[in-house]
């Protein structure tokens, strides 16, 4: 399907005419921000609440500064500490070790490993789809991974589920051992 511009001059008269027909140059968003968090210190965890139910999906940008090797990056809904259903695969740099697993009944919803090193940050996208349908549960991807500057990283893709309706109206994220560090940043956008 194309889309072509539309002018005053091509809509028939006698019809109303509305200002927010795309003029052809003007980009369009499909997400809105709701909301930033950057640490101005440690944190032991970071909490968005009073999520609105008008989007279709939310998308959760992470990118965090831990000192503690190894650590998961984790995210729970609702406060709610059971209940969700999550699959991994976790690939090592540099020939390193790959991994899989999964489990049910599982505390929280994975995002991935940090790079256990406060210089380098951990990334990662996590679609949280039809958040708000009451009818189904919620179902959720992500993926990240890290670099220390070519001397190590990893990639992650998590997939699973929070096995509730209710609508999802708050997200925190932490990690398993100790804290987030300083600049950490996390963001959240609804999707239309």
């Amino acid at each position: 399907m194309a889309i072509s511009r539309a002018s005053d001059s091509s809509i028939q008269d006698g019809l109303p005419k509305y200002n927010d027909i795309w003029d052809g140059f003007t980009a369009t968003s499909a997400f809105d921000s709701l909301g930033s968090v950057l640490l101005t210190g440690t944190a032991s965890s970071v909490t968005f609440s009073s999520i609105p139910a008008t989007y279709t999906h939310l998308q959760l940008r992470s990118f965090v500064l831990s000192p503690n090797a190894n650590s998961d990056i984790q995210v729970t809904f609702n406060g709610d500490g059971s209940n969700y259903s999550q699959h991994y695969f976790y690939g090592a740099g540099g020939g390193g070790a790959t991994s899989s697993s999964g489990g049910a009944n599982q505390p929280f919803f994975y995002l991935g490993f940090n790079a256990g090193d406060s210089t380098y940050p951990a990334m990662s996208v996590t679609d949280i789809l039809d958040y708000a349908n009451t009818t189904k549960y919620k179902a959720a991807r992500s993926i990240g991974g890290f670099d220390r500057n070519g001397t190590g990283g990893a990639l992650q893709i998590t997939s699973g589920n929070w096995r509730m309706l209710a609508a999802i109206n708050t997200i925190t994220i932490f990690p398993n051992t100790g804290n987030f560090a300083a600049n950490s940043l996390f963001s959240l956008f609804g999707v239309k």
